[in-house]
């Protein structure tokens, strides 16, 4: 694989990340939209749509392919978890808590 190819499948890659982001979809999901043409032409489009924003591509990608909104919930922080989870037994009586 040359220089050139990995960069435009990096830049595809990237662009599919950007539509998860923006649909608050997982990848796979976006994925599923793309047929193997469709993969195959965004890697040929790739050179020229360097030039373009991200906003601008992903965008018009949507909207062909009629991505739609998800439900992606944002994982929570270990310490969100930690603050949400009932306290267990040993903890509400003292014996294993750090202070």
């Amino acid at each position: 694989m040359t220089e050139k190819q990995k960069n435009d499948v990096l830049y595809v890659c990237s662009l599919i990340e950007t539509i998860a982001r923006k649909t608050k979809n997982h990848r796979q999901d976006v994925i599923r939209h793309f047929t193997k043409a469709d993969i195959e032409r965004q890697l040929r489009l790739a050179e020229v749509n360097h030039c373009l924003s991200f906003e601008q591509v992903s965008d018009e990608l949507i909207e062909d392919l009629n991505i739609p909104e998800g439900i992606l919930i944002p994982p929570q922080s270990a310490a969100t978890r930690f603050l949400l989870q009932p306290p267990s037994e040993c903890c509400t009586r003292g014996w294993c808590c750090p202070p």
